[in-house]
């Protein structure tokens, strides 16, 4: 996959690493954070580089007035916001256009021998460059080598910290001694060198430290304060620093004379926001690292960060970049969202539009919540129920920190029905009667009286939108009555309110309303065969189950998306991952998993999934919480899923088919009914540990290569009773933590047996099953001895695979031992594909074709005869009979084989071989096992075919199970064995 825009040299599932021969200036930065600040890191190891990567089409915004990473490499922390920078757009008019200020940057020089170092010679004359970053410590260390000399830069800042620690590491590899003298500088200007103040400003420096404050404001500001604010920086270091702090910046200075030091940094960038900003704290904080070793404070940020992430999800499904880029995502959303202040479209990380919540927040809760980070979404939903507005519409789509809305033109309501989704979202995980109460329903109260007052109308057809609605701020409007997909999620919001009424003994018009909109929907579920915008994000944007026909909206996607040009690339990456997530929900997982695919070519940096695609408007916003909540959706609604609407829990049964026969681990995946799953599943077994507060029904997928099979289900370590239904095992389970454990059961006697690993065995179970008759579909080699000794009849069509030879020689022993009827399919019988079993039926088939006609075997219907020995075996069944069979082939029958059907040329059809106590049947039902019409054309309309879902069924004409003459046929073999 593509990291735009990095040197990625290796990548392991929780550490990416960069390196090249020289320092590189057009690469992204390390973005690091706490959630109260946030940073990018350049290839010098802090901000001193003024990056190039706005030469590049697929970096710089066509958009925005705005220099691509560059304007990333500033401090910023939340709240802090200003005109400084300016987006000079006729959307946002920079009348009114604040941005998070850019609160100051840190760059170095060092002298090595008297040669000094600045940025610029270090990018001209630094070799052997490397950088890497773990999202489990947050910590990133970058190095590099000038001469005999290797310098390394370690940086983190702690979980909601103020504070950022540096550790520098010289060496000099010759073990020569050298002079070294190092400044690192915080500077307080824009990168064009402009001062951010004009007054209120305080500074110190002493033996220990430099200090400077900032009363910001529009009248001490070289540019307008939107709500004035106390800012300072306090710049520490360990050992025999000197300090000082001319206008332009505060700094210290380290020298060294070591073959080998070690020197540690601290910048405490405080705000009156958190009581961080006074010179007793900082001096406080700065006197206490340097109490310890630098290596102390930087083992104490992974720690936060590791104790984060242990709260979070994790994967464990044998694709390194998608299991880093889930850690790497958490990491982002945490430390670069200012949760408490409303999450906005950008974050604390980059210029972009800060202070606009958007309903883009709703795609970084969704996928948060289904992280577990309940705590965050809580802080984001206490921001909003803080600053709705107590009349009218609650929120508008840009919103400042301070609730304040940043236009109020836009006819783009569907925000606050996000916004609400939210709060159901969290109300639903955490079943908490606070979050109810506090939260959730005044929240939703307050959408409902919005959405009944302004946005619904009656009338004798029923409810509808009146007015118009817009996609987004800078789209026009459409008439809002034309857009069921928007009703649906109205509808959505009132229906909970009126649950979440009933459950806290609340009643008023609003609420009677609420009841009356709710109870015509359950009856008369929305049509979604044209939705209207977002079409194809709607199950995951109002998750409707009992409100709408998903029937419709899958039948409407399945139609859409091959339509669409999605080529190798992404639209936009939280389409996809949007779509991805909806195909999940509404039982297209494979789909899902193509569509999600596609949409990872979107990433740049260390993980830092983008807004758009490769060489799209608006490229350098990284990185964009819009795709990675969304991604982390698409990634755990595969482990574990849940309606907002009832109890059933969902464990595995999301997952796509190619994930199936793979060994898989996952921990700490929240569903939206206030399930917390954990669990490993390989293709013989699963278990899943669930913490529930309630009582609830839980749906375990079973196992790819044992299902059908006779089960053994335990819930902790007593079997449960259980009702299979399909590929799923439904059990109830307490409340509490259980774990549910899936196993098949091979004591468990079958007396017919189907050995097919593909999905056509349904069709043969189907065909063979009895009332009478216990049956068995194995998929999976293994355990057909052990089955076999315990059956009648054991039916291998096994879709032209080859058997082992101590598969074939235990069947063997089953056939002559245990009085087995071993029935086995036209490619078993050949020897160029399956040589042991044509060796035990007898056959021994070998094809007069082309290797391309064997594998398209099967097209042709031919006229069969029973011999006087079929007649015998089956008196009931016709003895002309009219079969697909494969065309070029040529039995040669071993001298006990009795044959018992021919065709139209007097060849061989049907096999009858006595082996002992019991018998091996062969039936030359020709199967078109590959399509090339379909598998030979160019790799993009190939993909476009396993996009839509199609499997084995698709491309694999099975004539014979689709015609009477010979479903009957060997309904009437393996009946004739069972029950001689």
């Amino acid at each position: 996959m593509l990291f735009r825009q990095s040197a990625l040299s290796s990548l392991a599932r929780d550490t990416i690493v960069e390196e090249a021969g020289h320092m590189p200036d057009d690469i992204y930065p390390a973005f690091i954070g706490s959630g109260e600040i946030g940073l990018g890191l350049d290839a010098t190891g802090l901000q001193g580089l003024n990056a190039r990567t706005r030469q590049y089409r697929d970096t710089f915004s066509l958009m925005y007035d705005r220099t691509a990473v560059q304007d990333d490499l500033y401090i910023r922390r939340d709240s802090a916001v200003s005109k400084h920078e300016v987006l000079n757009t006729p959307l946002w008019n920079p009348s009114t256009n604040f941005l998070l200020m850019p609160c100051g940057w840190l760059d170095y020089t060092i002298e090595i021998d008297k040669q000094v170092y600045d940025t610029a010679r270090l990018v001209a004359e630094a070799t052997e460059w490397r950088r890497e970053f773990s999202p489990i410590t947050g910590i990133v260390k970058t190095s590099f080598r000038i001469g005999e000399t290797r310098i390394t830069w370690q940086a983190g800042v702690a979980l909601d910290s103020v504070e950022l620690d540096l550790l520098l590491e010289i060496v000099h590899l010759d073990a020569r001694p050298r002079p070294v003298r190092v400044t690192v500088r915080c500077r307080q200007t824009t990168r064009a060198g402009t001062a951010l103040a004009t007054g209120g400003v305080e500074t110190l420096y002493t033996v220990n430290f430099a200090y400077r404050s900032w009363q910001a404001s529009t009248a001490t500001s070289t540019a307008p304060v939107l709500d004035p604010i106390h800012v300072s920086w306090a710049l520490g270091a360990h050992g025999d620093a000197t300090y000082s702090a001319p206008p332009e910046w505060i700094a210290v200075t380290l020298t060294t004379k070591k073959i080998r030091f070690e020197g540690g940094f601290r910048l405490v960038t405080g705000s009156d926001r958190n009581n961080t900003h006074s010179r007793a704290h900082a001096e406080e904080r700065l006197a206490e690292f340097r109490a310890h070793p630098v290596t102390d404070a930087l083992a104490a940020t992974a720690a936060t960060w590791r104790e984060f992430l242990n709260r979070g999800a994790e994967l464990w499904i044998g694709d390194p970049m998608k299991e880093f880029l889930v850690l790497q995502g958490q990491y982002l959303m945490r430390a670069g969202a200012g949760w408490r202040n409303g999450v906005p479209m950008s974050t604390l990380f980059t210029q972009g539009i800060t202070p606009a919540t958007y309903w883009d927040s709703f795609f970084t809760a969704d996928g948060m919540l289904r992280c577990g980070h309940i705590q965050e979404v809580r802080a984001l939903c206490q921001w909003l129920t803080q600053t709705m507005a107590p009349k009218g519409r609650p929120h508008y789509w840009m919103t400042y920190h301070n609730g304040v809305p940043i236009e109020t033109t836009d006819q783009a309501y569907q925000v606050v029905l996000s916004f609400a989704g939210i709060f159901i979202r969290l109300c639903e995980c955490t079943r908490d009667a606070d979050d109810l109460r506090r939260l959730a329903y005044p929240y939703l109260w307050r959408v409902s009286q919005y959405a009944l007052d302004e946005v619904l109308q009656q009338d004798a057809s029923g409810w509808h939108l009146k007015g118009e609605v817009a996609h987004d701020v800078d789209t026009g409007a459409q008439v809002a009555s034309q857009q069921p997909g928007m009703l649906l999620w109205v509808i959505v919001c009132l229906s909970k309110c009126a649950q979440y009424a009933a459950q806290l003994g609340k009643d008023d018009p609003v609420v009677a309303r609420c009841r009356e909109v709710d109870a015509h929907f359950r009856t008369h579920p929305i049509d979604l065969t044209h939705p209207g915008m977002w079409d194809l994000w709607l199950p995951l944007l109002t998750g409707a189950d009992p409100l709408a026909d998903f029937g419709s909206w899958s039948r409407m996607a399945l139609e859409t998306l091959p339509k669409t040009p999605m080529n190798f690339y992404a639209i936009q990456p939280w389409w996809n991952f949007a779509v991805a997530t909806s195909l999940s929900q509404t039982d297209h997982p494979d789909l899902a998993l193509e569509i999600q695919n596609d949409g990872l070519n979107s990433i740049s940096g260390l993980g830092n999934i983008d807004e758009v695609a490769y060489e799209a408007h608006g490229g350098g916003w990284a990185p964009f919480p819009t795709s990675t909540g969304p991604w982390l959706s698409s990634m755990m609604i595969g482990f574990a899923d849940g309606s907002l609407w009832n109890d059933e829990l969902l464990v595995c049964t999301r997952l796509p088919k190619r994930l199936a026969n793979q060994y898989l681990r996952w921990r700490g995946v929240t569903t939206f009914n206030g399930g917390h799953v954990s669990g490993a599943y390989d293709p013989h077994r699963i278990e899943a540990t669930i913490e529930s507060a309630v009582p609830r029904p839980v749906r375990v997928k079973i196992p790819a290569r044992i299902a059908g099979e006779p089960l053994t289900v335990r819930l902790d370590e007593s079997p449960v009773a259980f009702q299979e239904d399909g590929e799923t095992v439904l059990i109830q389970m307490p409340a509490g933590e259980h774990t549910i454990f899936i196993t098949r059961d091979l004591a468990a006697p079958a007396e017919i047996v189907v050995a097919e690993p593909m999905n056509q065995g349904q069709l043969l179970v189907d065909l063979l099953r009895t009332k009478d008759h216990t049956i068995r579909w194995a998929r999976d080699y293994d355990a057909l001895p052990a089955a076999g000794r315990q059956a009648r009849a054991l039916v291998m069509d096994v879709s032209y695979v080859a058997t082992p030879v101590d598969i074939a020689r235990g069947l063997e022993a089953a056939v002559r031992e245990n009085g087995l009827s071993l029935i086995t399919l036209f490619h078993a019988g050949c020897v160029n594909v399956d040589g042991a079993l044509a060796e035990l039926s007898g056959v021994r088939a070998t094809f007069d074709g082309t290797e391309r006609e064997y594998w398209q075997t099967g097209a042709t219907e031919h006229t069969w005869q029973l011999t006087d020995a079929g007649r015998r075996l089956l008196p009931g069944i016709n003895v002309t009979l009219h079969v697909p069979c494969a065309g070029k082939f040529a039995p040669h029958l071993a001298k006990d084989v009795e044959v018992l059907a021919t065709d139209e040329t007097g060849r061989a059809v049907m096999t009858c071989r006595a082996v002992g106590r019991g018998k091996v049947y062969w039936i030359a039902f020709g199967s078109r096992v590959m399509n090339f019409g379909s598998i030979d054309k160019l790799h993009y309309a190939a993909k476009n075919l396993w996009t839509l879902g199609r499997d084995i069924q698709d491309d694999a004409d099975l004539l014979w199970l689709k015609n009477e003459d010979s479903r009957g046929l060997l309904r009437a073999v393996v009946a004739s064995t069972v029950n001689a």
